[in-house]
């Protein structure tokens, strides 16, 4: 058993590490948005000329379509969240079940805590593209399809054993993801930095709850595999 343990503990060492990257990359690309998309700097001017030019060329086709794939991000996830927990309970995958679970969950929390702490108007408009009731940073949409399908690609990395199937799935997942994030933009919901705030939150949280999950189950794992002390004789 402590065998096993050793291998996979030097099999999740390089993993970590380049998680830790990752998510150093986009805490600082996080906090430079933070920093210049709040002011009246370049970056809030491009925001607003950017969700302007989106609304000024709106065409009721295109719209229609958005409109449509943006529900991937909202609607369909709570689907795809109760379809994906029931299965994973009846596959009794229980650290898989736990991942998914905090992930989904505590990521909705987060995200309606940020939208109440930053309390980020959305766009206005005089005939709204589509309505919405909540603050604007970050895009719920953006962030929670990132958890969501990033879980996706996550779980199922390790049974894809051909490099084609594990390319195409992570294409795919962003591509998917991307395109959410643009139909926030084109039905001028969202401001630019919006979406790129959600997506860099929604990795952040992807990351911690993998890492915590896993840390949480080797710690487990460790402390079931300890003999047990010797008894001594009196």
């Amino acid at each position: 058993m402590t065998d096993t343990l050793n291998r996979a503990q030097n099999d999740f060492r390089p993993a970590l590490l380049i998680g830790t990257l990752i998510g150093a990359l986009l805490l600082i690309a996080l906090g430079v948005i933070l920093d210049r998309a709040f002011d009246s700097g370049p970056l809030a001017e491009f925001d607003q000329e950017l969700t302007t030019d989106f609304y000024d060329s709106a065409e009721p086709d295109r719209t229609d379509i958005f409109r449509t794939l943006t529900r991937l991000g909202n609607e369909a996830l709570y689907v795809i969240g109760v379809a994906g927990g029931l299965y994973l309970i009846w596959r009794r995958r229980a650290r898989h079940f736990a991942l998914w679970t905090i992930a989904l969950v505590g990521g909705q929390i987060v995200k309606t805590a940020l939208k109440l702490i930053f309390a980020r108007p959305r766009p206005i408009f005089e005939s709204p593209l589509a309505v919405e009731d909540s603050f604007a940073f970050p895009s719920g949409h953006a962030m929670m399809s990132i958890i969501a399908y990033g879980l996706i690609v996550y779980l199922l990395w390790k049974a894809l054993r051909s490099p084609a199937a594990r390319g195409l799935l992570v294409a795919g997942m962003v591509l998917l993801v991307g395109l959410i994030g643009l139909s926030r933009l084109i039905l001028a919901v969202h401001y630019f930095s919006d979406v790129v705030g959600g997506w860099l939150l929604g990795g952040l949280w992807l990351l911690f709850c993998i890492w915590l999950v896993n840390a949480l189950t080797r710690r487990f794992r460790r402390g079931t595999s300890d003999p047990p002390p010797a008894a001594h004789g009196m």
